[in-house]
């Protein structure tokens, strides 16, 4: 809940995963909810809400895209954030500093870069997938 708060204070989305209904556990996501908290059942109602979305429908001969950005080769971005990610893994605020892009363009391209398969987080690093 004080996360939440700190989201919506620094004007931020706040997403919310529903639990068991009855549960004690459960109340602090559910009245979010009712806040107006956006509600998440699968990872990709986040990627939906950021506009990071397939829109080819399957069976039309065309390759999936989920970003239209990925497809235009060269993309400036993706090397740019591509390009600072050290091998041994970089924290948010290194590769922030790095691209001087601002917290949230670079937390889509993350996430976006994540989808594709082109990175991976563990420990709170941003690796290169290889």
């Amino acid at each position: 809940m004080i996360t939440a708060r700190l989201a919506l204070e620094q004007n931020r989305d706040v997403f919310a995963l529903p639990g068991p209904i009855g549960s004690l556990k459960s109340r602090g996501c559910h009245e979010l909810i009712k806040q107006g908290a956006k509600l998440v059942e699968e990872p990709a109602d986040i990627l939906d809400e950021l506009g990071i979305n397939d829109n080819n429908e399957e069976g039309s001969g065309e390759p999936a895209v989920p970003n239209k950005a990925l497809a235009i080769s060269g993309a400036k971005w993706v090397s740019r954030v591509l390009g600072v990610i050290e091998n041994h893994g970089s924290l948010f605020e290194s590769i922030k500093a790095e691209c001087e892009l601002p917290f949230q363009d670079l937390h889509r391209q993350l996430i976006e870069l994540e989808a594709e398969g082109l990175i991976h987080q563990q420990g709170g690093r941003y690796f290169r997938t290889n």
